[in-house]
């Protein structure tokens, strides 16, 4: 434990926190992490310039102070600081305060550096990880957060991922073996940690319930823009999970719910469930609106199933710590590689092999296992979680000072 008079100040930058579930489950549970280092951290959220607005409306659901976040201005005004002792952009001057206080600075973006996202041009690749050249710019430690990165096949990506984690990072922290490994595939070997996502640390809220008749048992299925772009074509993607809606509540006299992860303009999860609601005739299938729900609350509509089938990676989170046995729809290893934290890859179904049969085929064997996977699940969870906490207390003693 860090000894010290003053509080710890933690900046962390991360995704917009409203109408999203990935971002503010990040953030939250980096700071029940934190938390196990230092009881009493002050902590500022840097969000994008774009959502400051909307995150500043909702910043005390999470008891987070917001400021905004431009890599390119915080960058040049950081230099310019450290030439002249002034700093030229007025709208960012909190911004520049937090950072020139900080005592450590904690990326938590949950993906980064991936061929599969983005284009592969030096430009694209140098402004994606200009963020994390401001911890040597302000002289502050920087950790990347547990996140999915690579593959690194292409050729930019690879050597500015490599730059950028390996010179201007402190710790690298992966939450999948691939990951891990496609670190050290580029000459990133050392301050490289492996442990599960900081989501899981998400407590769950309370909400009243999606479906009155709370006799018949529920399956949630969250869809995906990102999913929906790299399906077969986005036709098939509509038609399989609205035809596998019909399956579970014709075979199972189940109830749906759908579940929106994500709701902005260029990656809109509510207009894709909507389109297949619109594809589902029965009254047993509903879509939940998550724009006006914390990341918390979302959680608790996750509660109330039986299982999940998940095209998001922090919908498969919610779930499994829960106890939820799952089936993820991936687009990248990171899927394949949270369930491989408990032993249950097998449930991954990869987008661009999708079809109605397969998904079919796999949920009714896991609905034959769903007591026995749960338990399965509950065994490990614990652990993940512990593991959690231990790494970023390790991590924190050895980027701070002593």
């Amino acid at each position: 434990m860090r000894e010290t008079v003053v509080a710890l100040k933690v900046v962390i930058f991360g995704a917009r926190l409203n109408s999203n579930l990935g971002g503010p489950s990040l953030y939250v549970g980096t700071e029940k992490a934190i938390g196990s280092f230092e009881k009493d951290a002050q902590i500022s959220y840097f969000t994008t310039a774009q959502e400051l607005t909307n995150d500043r409306n909702i910043q005390h659901l999470y008891g987070v102070e917001v400021l905004p976040l431009d890599e390119n201005l915080l960058t040049i005004g950081g230099l310019f600081f450290r030439l002249f002792k002034f700093f030229p952009f007025p709208q960012f001057r909190q911004s520049h305060t937090a950072l020139r206080e900080a005592d450590v600075i904690i990326d938590i973006w949950g993906i980064m550096f991936t061929d599969l996202l983005g284009k592969n041009t030096f430009i694209n690749r140098f402004r994606e990880g200009l963020r994390l050249l401001l911890g040597r710019i302000y002289r502050v430690p920087l950790i990347k957060g547990t996140a999915a990165l690579g593959p690194f096949n292409m050729k930019w990506n690879r050597r500015l991922a490599s730059f950028y984690l390996g010179r201007c990072v402190n710790h690298v922290m992966t939450r999948d073996e691939e990951s891990y490994n496609a670190v050290n595939r580029i000459g990133v070997k050392k301050g490289v940690s492996l442990t599960g996502d900081t989501a899981f640390l998400l407590p769950p809220e309370d909400r009243p319930p999606v479906f009155i008749d709370e006799s018949r048992e529920n399956v949630l299925i969250s869809v995906s823009q990102q999913a929906f772009r790299r399906a077969k074509n986005e036709e098939s993607y509509l038609k399989t999970i609205s035809g596998f809606i019909d399956h579970v509540i014709d075979e199972y006299s189940a109830t749906v719910t759908l579940l929106p992860n994500a709701v902005v303009a260029e990656d809109n999860d509510l207009k894709i469930a909507e389109k297949v609601k619109n594809l589902v005739a029965s009254e047993g299938c509903v879509v939940v609106d998550p724009t006006l729900l914390s990341a918390m609350q979302i959680k608790g509509v996750v509660s109330q199933s039986s299982v999940v089938v998940a095209s998001r990676y922090h919908t498969v989170i919610a779930a499994l710590s829960l106890q939820k046995p799952t089936i993820s729809i991936g687009w990248h290893y990171k899927y394949r590689g949270v369930l491989g934290l408990f032993g249950m890859e097998e449930w991954d179904l990869p987008v661009e092999n999708l079809t109605l049969d397969s998904l079919k085929n796999t949920f009714d064997q896991l609905w034959s296992q769903r007591n026995d996977l749960s338990k399965a699940i509950g065994l490990r969870l614990p652990q993940i979680k512990e593991d959690i906490y231990e790494t970023y207390r390790g991590v924190l003693s050895s980027v701070l000072p002593r």
